[in-house]
């Protein structure tokens, strides 16, 4: 369901927050967290708040989303709910990798 109201300026730096941390996510890490709203969530939770906005994501964040998640996995149109749901699929896709290699 799409949001009733533009996408706050918090919210889209700690997206961009988001996506430093997931191509900075180590193997045997746990998903990282991003500071919002005065507490610490999971990337793909702040991708799945990011995924209910229509509004156009600008083009530096778009390409910096596509080249930390790849053209093959890249957003289907260039707003915050496209690049939302690009990067939370993302974070579901990579969690079960990181954390069987994590495991000795």
């Amino acid at each position: 369901m799409a949001a009733e109201y533009p996408i706050t300026e918090s919210l889209v730096e700690a997206f961009c927050t988001a996506i430093l941390a997931f191509d900075d996510w180590k193997r045997g890490d746990p998903e990282p967290q991003v500071f919002l709203d005065g507490k610490f969530l999971p990337v793909s939770a702040i991708a799945n708040y990011v995924s209910i906005f229509n509004d156009p994501m600008p083009d530096g964040i778009n390409d910096f989303l596509r080249q930390v998640i790849g053209a093959g996995d890249s957003p289907t149109d260039s707003t915050f709910a496209a690049g939302g749901n690009r990067l939370y699929h993302s974070c579901m896709d990579l969690r079960p990798r990181r954390a069987r290699q994590s495991t000795p």
